[in-house]
């Protein structure tokens, strides 16, 4: 999974069912708050942003399968996304807490237990695309996975 200032985005794969890829922009009322050079004074950091994407990610996840007992193996290519993962906390309030707290009631509530490894930005190509190309329509979108990251099967877009 990943996210940038356009919005979240990630993909995933189960033995025996298509390959799912999911996108969901992020509102202007969100990225205007998103801590950059341009504006220092944010109160959301793109670290938020990778860590709600996990969010989302796990949630498109549990109900798109029956998770009830299963690992679930996810990756980031955001340190502090997986550091919170691991800990389940932040020495912070805010977002980073309140998508701790979520995750953590997620897990339990659909009964799975969740890893998450690092993976290197620039091997992180798929959910960078759908992270970044908001601007497609879904027909285009999908075309554009099928296209340039085929599988055995076409690429199933999840409505997250």
């Amino acid at each position: 999974m990943d996210a940038c200032g356009y919005g979240l985005g990630g993909v995933y794969f189960a033995t025996d069912h298509s390959p799912k890829v999911w996108r969901h922009p992020l509102s202007q009322h969100l990225v205007r708050r998103l801590v950059s050079s341009d504006n220092p004074h944010g109160d959301i950091t793109n670290s938020d942003f990778e860590q709600a994407a996990m969010a989302v990610q796990l949630d498109n996840i549990a109900n798109s399968y029956d998770v009830r007992g299963a690992t679930v193996s996810n990756l980031t290519d955001n340190t502090p996304t997986l550091t919170r993962h691991f800990k389940g906390s932040t020495a912070t309030s805010g977002p980073a807490a309140y998508l701790c707290q979520i995750s953590s009631l997620h897990q339990c509530h659909h009964r799975y237990c969740s890893e998450v490894s690092f993976i290197n930005g620039v091997e992180n190509v798929m959910a960078d695309d759908a992270s970044r190309l908001q601007h497609l329509t879904d027909s285009a979108f999908l075309h554009h996975f099928n296209s340039v990251y085929s599988q055995e099967t076409p690429w199933t877009l999840c409505q997250s």
